[in-house]
């Protein structure tokens, strides 16, 4: 079965919530899955993976935090995944590279770090790039000790459509009636579209947990989300997700510099 709003909203509808149709409708929003493939040696110049190298203008820097080289989590490519996004908002072309600090204490609602500095999304262009690899230096944490950053074993992706739920309604107008039922709702939702399509690793929606609703804005989306995969290994926090978060009006604009990142705990 093809996944749509639709035979989401039949669903709904057969296990005694079609009262809220019209309000489920107003929530649910289109997402790209980013399913997880096979171990790669080599990726292809461009190509979407998880992990290993990104693939960079000559003479780009290498991100850093406090003079640290941040770790390189994932490329992928703008030409495949926005054929899944029928909402727009991915640019069309290039690719993008998300980096995230190697100091774990830090995300962008950590008191004591600098909000948009904690991750880099880098928006590379179509045309001339190179496999890029940062020079590594000594670093010590609570959490990890050798060379920094860290480099995880590289993993094929592709995409599929998908479609998200919020965690919360404080961002909507919401009647009582499907608030009270919204949990239910919502549980009913996922497990539908979860047996559909793997939804662990995804582009645009909502967080799906939340440890840091409250951090996020009204106006904001979920760039990427990345899950915790024990046998990568690749892991967030307790198992948790990394979430890559930007202002709607700045994807639109294809301005990623002001991205924020957060680490559920799991």
């Amino acid at each position: 079965m093809t996944l749509s709003i639709t035979n989401i909203l039949n669903h709904s509808s057969t296990l005694g919530f079609a009262a809220h149709e019209a309000q489920l409708r107003q929530v649910l929003t289109p997402a790209v899955a980013v399913i997880e493939g096979d171990a790669l040696a080599d990726p292809l110049p461009g190509t979407s993976h998880l992990g290993g190298a990104p693939d960079l203008v000559p003479g780009t820097p290498w991100p850093q935090h406090e003079g640290v080289p941040m770790m390189f989590v994932a490329q992928l490519s703008l030409a495949d995944a926005s054929l899944c996004d029928p909402s727009g908002l991915l640019p069309r072309e290039g690719h993008l590279c998300f980096f995230r600090c190697t100091q774990w204490e830090f995300s962008s609602d950590h008191e004591g770090g600098s909000e948009f500095e904690v991750c880099s999304v880098l928006h590379v262009p179509q045309g001339p790039c190179e496999r890029t690899h940062p020079g590594q230096v000594a670093y010590e944490d609570d959490f990890f000790e050798g060379p920094a950053p860290r480099v995880f074993e590289s993993r094929a992706v592709r995409f599929a459509p998908t479609f998200a739920l919020p965690v919360s309604l404080d961002h909507f107008s919401a009647t009582q009636p499907f608030q009270e039922n919204y949990e239910s709702i919502a549980e009913a939702v996922n497990g539908f579209v979860d047996a559909r399509v793997s939804n662990a690793h995804r582009l645009l929606g909502y967080p799906r947990e939340a440890d840091f609703v409250g951090a996020f804005e009204e106006d904001d989306v979920e760039l990427l989300q990345l899950a915790s995969v024990d046998a990568w290994p690749m892991s967030w926090g307790d198992a948790g997700c990394l979430h890559f978060v930007i202002a709607r009006e700045d994807l639109k604009a294809s301005r990623f510099t002001r991205v924020k990142v957060f680490q559920a705990l799991g």
